[in-house]
């Protein structure tokens, strides 16, 4: 872990977390870069909408 990174403790429901761990292992990616990636998405997106008139 680098200075830029933090660590977490993330309480989902059971069923959230297996389909999280079921997409992530379809988009081969691990658990927390599926999370990263899927929250970065999710940001441009607000980003965006904040930016439109």
């Amino acid at each position: 872990m680098n200075d830029e990174e933090v660590r977490m403790t993330l309480r989902l429901p059971r069923e959230l977390r297996d389909w999280l761990r079921a997409h992530a292992q379809r988009e081969r990616r691990s658990l927390n870069s599926e999370l990263v990636h899927m929250l970065e998405v999710a940001r441009a997106a607000v980003e965006r909408d904040e930016r439109s008139p």
